[in-house]
């Protein structure tokens, strides 16, 4: 441990002392959630704790500190409101602790507090307060990390052919995000930023001539199944709003949404490259699917189908098997990552999700 080190994780250690006492302080002058104060009262036991600030931390990147403070002081609260019988409004510890753990990296943990801030706020919120339309998604605690999620998208958009079909710009990504139903919104988002966390980590081992670990390469390889299987969802709530029945990604919703453009899918002489039983085979096919078709609609509904259907039924993120032109799974990943944003972007275009 470096200098630097040692002084950040002393100084740390002195602000969670010091944000200790200014939280016991505030809980005694405010020892309890009163619902019939104004909607600003709820934080005032917690303030004076929040509003310490960590620009003395000698080491610029504090989100670490940051989320363990916050985590300690969550600890505090919930001790206290446990042995205390009384209820304290969370909300923005919550908020906080969440903002920091998606900072370092931590999505799952980090969304899960960011929503549960949100849920603390409505269960206690009474009339009075006014915000029943309150939404986290709609403030810059949520909207910060969805920008990052757009860049990346946009990333991929900028290199097909829908730059010059469709105007596009990021508040076009935004209004797609925000017509989305909530749920499927917030894991679309989520899972955009996972996939571009591990991609970097791949990037990062192939600088650095490391074979890339096999935990990367699987979250990689379900984060393409899950946009997959996002997609056909939106189709499928969309196409077949009140159905019960099944209705597959090929047989009937990529025909039917593709339809809605005058486009027939399949594409003749592709329509037995839909599925997959080999990690090879999946490799042949999808070269298939790029040599046989042009870039635009008909290839990335073919590359949906195909991906979707091959990774909703098999695990094997190798990266040392190659079709005979000599590219793996990974070597094909940003082509295919490519091809499925845009596919979304073109079914919300042409409103069938």
């Amino acid at each position: 441990m470096n200098d630097t080190e040692q002084a950040t994780n002393s100084a740390a250690f002195d602000l969670i002392a010091e944000g200790k006492r200014l939280l016991n302080e505030g809980i005694a002058a405010y020892p309890g959630f009163d619902p019939n104060k104004p909607y600003v009262e709820k934080n005032y036991y917690f303030n004076p704790a929040n509003n310490l600030r960590f620009q003395f931390l000698p080491d610029s990147n504090s989100s670490w500190v940051a989320e363990h403070y916050y985590s300690v002081l969550l600890g505090e609260i919930l001790a206290y409101e446990n042995q205390s019988g009384n209820h304290l409004n969370k909300g923005m510890v919550y908020a906080n602790l969440g903002i920091a753990q998606i900072s370092n990296g931590k999505l799952d943990d980090g969304f899960a507090n960011l929503l549960t801030a949100e849920w603390e706020d409505r269960n206690d919120a009474p009339a009075h307060w006014s915000i029943d339309t309150w939404e986290i998604l709609d403030t810059e605690l949520w909207l910060q990390f969805e920008r990052r999620a757009i860049l990346e998208m946009a990333r991929f958009f900028i290199k097909t052919q829908l730059t010059w079909m469709y105007p596009l710009n990021e508040d076009d990504l935004l209004k797609m995000l925000k017509n989305m139903a909530r749920p499927d919104r917030i894991f679309l988002v989520g899972t955009v930023l996972a996939l571009r966390r591990n991609w970097e980590t791949f990037n990062a081992a192939i600088e650095h001539e490391i074979q890339p670990n096999a935990y990367t390469l699987g979250r990689l390889y379900a984060c393409l199944k899950d946009l997959c299987l996002l997609i056909e969802a939106l189709l499928r709530k969309k196409l077949h709003p009140k159905s019960k029945g099944m209705h597959t990604l090929g047989q009937r919703l990529l025909t039917e949404a593709l339809a809605r453009d005058q486009i027939i899918y399949p594409k003749v002489g592709l329509e037995k490259v839909q599925t997959a039983n080999t990690l090879r085979q999946f490799l042949q096919r999808i070269e298939k699917v790029y040599i046989d078709s042009k870039d635009g609609p008909l290839q990335w509904s073919h590359c949906l189908h195909l991906v979707r259907n091959f990774t909703g039924h098999h695990f094997d993120p190798s990266n040392n098997i190659t079709s005979t032109s000599g590219k793996s799974f990974f070597d094909w990943y940003e082509k295919i990552l490519e091809s499925i944003f845009s596919a979304l972007l073109y079914f919300e275009r042409i409103g069938v999700i």
